[in-house]
């Protein structure tokens, strides 16, 4: 099994204005990558805080965790497809709250 490991520093602020906030202000390390059948791959995140994680298709890997600054994504699936992670943060401020998202593509092959 390949596995792969990208480590990057975890940043945060805090936020006068969640309209501010937009896709750009969440960083996945990697946002692209390439995996075969049984891979895995450590995905990493930055720019906020409180991280959740999602699958577009659950039945074609799974995740180590569903919160937290890093996943663990395993390939369960045997044929090509892409695949969509999602990371996703809750921005506090001082006018309100906003939801923060952005996504990796996991491409099976």
């Amino acid at each position: 099994m390949a596995f792969v490991t990208v480590l990057s520093g975890l940043t945060g602020c805090d936020l006068d204005s969640p309209d501010s906030a937009t896709q750009a202000d969440i960083v996945i390390t990697p946002n692209h990558v390439n995996i075969g059948l049984h891979q895995s791959v450590e995905f990493v995140a930055s720019g906020w805080y409180d991280y959740t994680w999602d699958l577009a298709n659950n039945t074609w890997g799974t995740l180590s965790h569903r919160t937290g600054k890093s996943t663990v994504y395993t390939s369960v699936a045997s044929t090509g497809g892409v695949q969509v992670l999602t990371c996703s943060a809750i921005i506090t401020g001082t006018n309100g709250t906003a939801s923060v998202t952005t996504e990796a593509l996991i491409v099976h092959q």
